[in-house]
């Protein structure tokens, strides 16, 4: 095991990390593109938050009493003091601000792009942009949410004498219902449509007068019992000598698909059931699943404190994959307490671990938020933790001071953020803000990581902003704000009197397929960086999530181009004043798909797939760009589903050359 102090190193030990990045090396530092104040005279609050499927807005859920933040406001359900504010991180302005009768204690984004709230008085599923009810319930004492791909919602109702767990369909009708005894406790949930469909709870029971025993359990959509982990026989637990309790505190799934949980332990994880395999009591943890670096994650001198288990789990059995403790230390060595809010991690396993803390954290008196100092420490710190997917490097631990209950996260394609309710004799570092100090009282606090780094209202830096239809200078990794195979030509003029300055010459090269589909792509246009299309009939914009919007785009295709497996060279002229992005029919062509399955609801091929995910109706990736600037190459994946994810079933060169 590393020995080092992680406390005693200097911020000129840590690399620097590029701008408005989640960390890939350890820093002292968090860069951001915003953080802002959200709130006005009265006490107010930020408590929920997620990103957008698109990942350019950041939803954020609470009660903000008149708060006028600005843009568009809506009242649902007939409104009242609950808070949903959309913020758009390309400009760094509240767009909208929806009101629901009740404080918002919590929100999920789904990968179809709506929204389930819960609030203090009900749950409801919204459209997008929470400016329509699909669906709601009056329900008491909803504590937290969750929704799957497919629209099924998880819901947990915190009562006095046995907790309540409840799976609805996506129309809002109930399928199940779990209930617990007055001695056992659900503290969160969890959806998945993998492997038939799951609803994962977590949290603890009360097994004798002085412990405590964690748990985490999963059912199929059908209310069978899947399993359960920890939650061990007392007696059991008594004769290990691990008497330290236990809580299941937060569950999520990743963006990468997996499992992951955390819990605290009162006293050290060592003395507990969590530094053993949770499912079998007898079998301690080995070094590749307990993974302990420094101080801060080692179990040791700690006393009675409160501290974290976090860990990626095995969705099957719920078997440990990798878990590690966090823990904070006195200046004496011995540990402090650390608390968890919130668990999340990204397509590549890197996990966002947010809560609060006592004094102190590794680095502390070094911690700087966009290169400031971060205010000194008042009980409790709240804390954004990033660490590696290995778990092997905590690559940021950024305190946020004067932060009331914790923070909550989210992080989606790059981009992470973060809200807290902060007391407003605090000093919060303020950067590209709406509202630069505290409006009095408690407030919300928002902040940003991954957006663009630009004073509110600033356009958004997006290709039509640039000279050539590609900007040159683009980095050799695709921008995300980008959809995959985006052709811009919004600045080639298509209506000027030269007609040959307006046309510009697309060359398609080294199309190959080996795979058994014989898939085609093609090209349409788009109205806006988001992937809306008109609707030919009415002229009003359809988002890449609403209904027929698969039929409208290919309806608008490029003519005359269509690649096949046997295409071989090919160069097209794409007239100019538009962007455009690829369309993908996996086994056959447009001709067909509108002839067998133009709804595209049906996994029966052939199927179309566009860049953007809430058009897709699995929601998962099936075209990606490898290279930027005027050449890329395309690659597809033809599997309802994701298939192998390997994206090599189809895949063309695309050379945007000179206008004509």
């Amino acid at each position: 095991m590393n020995e080092i102090d992680s406390n005693l190193q200097s911020q000129d030990s840590f690399s620097s990390v590029p701008n408005n990045a989640l960390p890939q090396s350890p820093t002292n530092n968090l860069d951001i593109s915003a953080a802002t104040y959200l709130g006005g005279s009265e006490d107010d609050f930020t408590d929920a938050v997620d990103i957008s499927l698109d990942g350019n807005f950041v939803i954020v859920g609470g009660s903000l009493k008149n708060t006028n933040l600005g843009g568009k406001e809506t009242e649902l359900l007939g409104g009242g003091d609950g808070t949903i504010v959309r913020y758009d991180s390309q400009t760094n302005q509240a767009i909208t601000t929806t009101r629901l009768p009740g404080r918002v204690l919590d929100l999920e984004v789904s990968n179809n792009g709506v929204l389930a709230v819960a609030y203090e008085s009900g749950i409801a599923v919204l459209n997008a942009d929470a400016t329509e009810v699909k669906w709601s319930k009056s329900l008491s004492d909803v504590s937290r949410i969750a929704i799957s791909d497919e629209g099924k919602v998880g819901v947990v109702r915190d009562i006095r004498g046995g907790d309540r767990a409840y799976l609805f369909d996506s129309n809002g009708e109930e399928l199940q219902e779990w209930n617990t005894n007055s001695n056992r406790q659900l503290n969160d949930i969890a959806v998945t449509d993998r492997d038939g469909g799951m609803v994962i709870a977590t949290g603890y029971e009360q097994k004798t007068s002085n412990l405590q025993v964690a748990f985490t359990q999963a059912w199929s959509y059908e209310g069978k019992n899947l399993w359960k982990n920890y939650d061990f026989d007392s007696q059991d637990i008594q004769k290990e000598n691990l008497g330290a309790d236990t809580r299941g505190k937060r569950v999520a799934i990743g963006r990468d698909g997996e499992l992951y949980a955390s819990y605290t332990v009162n006293g050290g994880t060592g003395a507990s059931i969590l530094y053993r395999d949770p499912n079998d009591l007898s079998e301690q943890l080995t070094d590749d699943r307990k993974i302990e670096t420094d101080i801060y994650n080692t179990p040791t001198n700690v006393g009675s404190i409160t501290m974290v288990w976090y860990g990626r789990y095995d969705l099957t059995n719920g078997d440990l994959i990798k878990g590690q403790s966090l823990l904070g230390r006195l200046d004496d060595g011995k540990g402090n307490s650390v608390n968890v809010e919130s668990i999340a991690a990204t397509k590549d396993g890197t996990v966002i671990l947010t809560g609060d803390a006592a004094s102190k954290i590794a680095n502390r008196d070094e911690q700087t938020i966009e290169g400031e100092p971060v205010s000194d420490y008042t009980p409790y710190d709240g804390y954004i933790a990033i660490i590696s997917p290995d778990l092997t490097q905590r690559l940021s631990w950024t305190p946020i001071s004067d932060s009331n209950g914790g923070v909550a996260a989210a992080v989606r394609d790059g981009k992470l953020a973060a809200v807290t309710t902060t007391d407003f004799a605090g000093n919060q570092i303020t950067h590209n803000a709406i509202q630069d100090s505290a409006g009095g009282k408690k407030d919300g606090y928002l902040l940003v990581v991954g957006g663009n780094d630009a004073l509110p209202g600033t356009a958004p830096t997006t290709p039509q902003d640039n000279p050539q239809p590609i900007p040159e200078d683009r980095n050799d990794n695709p921008d995300p704000l980008f959809p995959a195979g985006l052709i811009d030509l919004t600045k080639i003029d298509s209506d000027g009197d030269n007609q040959a300055d307006n046309k510009v010459a697309v060359n398609f090269s080294d199309t190959v397929s080996k795979a058994r589909y014989n898939s085609s792509v093609g090209y349409y246009p788009i109205a806006n960086i988001n992937g809306a299309v008109e609707d030919p009939l009415t002229g009003e914009l359809i988002n890449p999530e609403e209904e027929g919007y698969a039929k409208a785009a290919l309806n608008q295709r490029v003519q005359d181009l269509e690649l096949r497996r046997d295409t071989g060279n090919l160069t097209d002229e794409f007239t100019g004043g538009r962007m455009l992005v690829p369309f993908f029919i996996a086994n056959g062509t447009v001709e067909e798909w509108m002839e067998k399955n133009s709804s595209n609801e049906s996994k029966d091929l052939p199927i179309a797939y566009f860049s953007f995910l809430g058009a897709n109706p699995d929601s998962k990736e099936h075209i990606s760009q490898v290279g930027s600037g005027l050449n890329f190459q395309l690659n597809f994946e033809d599997k309802f589903g994701g298939g192998d994810n390997d994206f090599d079933d189809f895949v063309t060169q695309v050379n945007i050359k000179s206008a004509l």
